[in-house]
């Protein structure tokens, strides 16, 4: 479960049990008018939920055979949340990597074997994501022939 879901939830249970006035939106056991009461620094300085990850995304131009890094090993985990892939040129096995292929700890998330000419796979946008790569490791796009395989991908840094 992504923790980031919970901050959501928490958010969204404070929303609803909030108190609308025409002088805007009080918390949960506020009375209208208190935010007046207090010094606007120490209304302002109160904590509020963390800003939301910011969804990022990248174009995929794979064109070597063996370990093609889409992703570089970031601080944190990467959320991947859509990915499309096209196969313009020859039949190839594709293979997507948490981590290099050749390593022990790799872990293969999704093996396309003899994929197509003017091909494509897609895993459609998700709010949870299709995969989630460990820390400090590289998404890898792993080709089985010197061939083009083109397509994008979004993703969060977690």
């Amino acid at each position: 479960m992504n923790p980031f879901n919970d901050q959501l939830t928490i958010e969204a249970a404070w929303r609803a049990r909030a108190i609308r006035t025409p002088a805007g939106v009080c918390a949960p056991g506020e009375r209208p008018g208190d935010r007046m009461r207090i010094p606007y620094e120490q209304w302002r300085d109160r904590p509020s939920a963390p800003p939301a990850p910011e969804t990022l995304h990248r174009r995929i131009l794979a064109s070597s055979n063996g370990d093609n890094t889409l992703i570089q090993s970031p601080r944190g985990r990467i959320a991947v949340h859509e990915i499309f892939l096209w196969n313009p040129t020859a039949t190839v096995d594709i293979e997507l990597f948490d981590g290099p292929s050749a390593a022990d700890f790799s872990l293969s998330l999704v093996q396309l074997a003899s994929f197509a000419i003017q091909a494509g796979f897609t895993l459609g946008f998700a709010t949870d994501p299709h995969f989630i790569i460990r820390e400090g490791n590289p998404f890898i796009l792993n080709l089985s022939l010197l061939t083009t395989v083109t397509g994008f991908l979004k993703y969060r840094i977690i």
